[in-house]
């Protein structure tokens, strides 16, 4: 469960929540929509920590939140440029607490994907899909309880949309979605927050 109470935040001399309240629980699978500049990336930095709030707090029901927290935002080029996204991975994994084998059993399956056969070479080959797919599964490598995905279907070919969908699908933990597009995700969501209306 994440609960906000009375969050308010303003950015850049905008006001962007004012005195936002709301909680979800840990079945939860959240379609966060709305308009841009309407909070949605800026509502998954504060709950990844990356932001303070300016008032108000957000509670986590796990003491250890951040090493259960995946994160997957729109910067994907923030990796080891000369290491392969395999050790890229496990150095993330690493640093969120998780053992080698853990990590190397996590990888193991999505290298038996074909979206993911890229991983054995060295990011600074990476074409912008690849990167996004890379920045992906960091956010899922080390098998987090709660995920936050900010756009994570773009600069992606069908293929890779699909299989990315399908391992969502399949996540069990909490899950908060930032997206334009409501349709793609129809299939896995039970809760759409419109920021407009409740920001409003």
């Amino acid at each position: 469960m994440i609960e906000l109470k009375n969050v308010s935040k303003t950015y850049k001399q905008n006001i962007v929540f004012d005195q936002l309240s709301l909680k979800v629980d840990k079945t939860d699978k959240v379609l966060l929509t709305g308009p841009n500049g309407r909070g949605k990336t800026t509502l998954l930095n504060l709950l990844a920590g990356s932001l303070t709030v300016d008032s108000g707090e957000i509670l986590f029901d796990d003491k250890d939140w951040k090493e259960e927290l995946g994160y997957v935002g729109p910067n994907s080029s923030s990796f080891f440029p000369e290491l392969s996204g395999i050790e890229n991975l496990k150095v993330f994994g690493i640093s969120k607490n998780k053992s080698l084998k853990v990590l190397d059993e996590e990888i193991k399956k999505y290298l038996a994907m074909p979206e993911f056969s890229f991983l054995d070479n060295k990011f600074l080959h990476y074409s912008s899909g690849m990167k996004q797919k890379l920045n992906f599964l960091r956010g899922i490598v080390h098998c987090p309880r709660y995920l936050l995905l900010d756009e994570p279907l773009e600069n992606l070919d069908e293929s890779s949309r699909l299989v990315v969908l399908d391992i969502l699908q399949k996540f069990e933990g909490l899950l908060i979605v930032a997206s334009h597009k409501k349709e793609q995700w129809e299939n896995i969501i039970n809760r759409l927050i419109d920021l407009e209306t409740i920001n409003a």
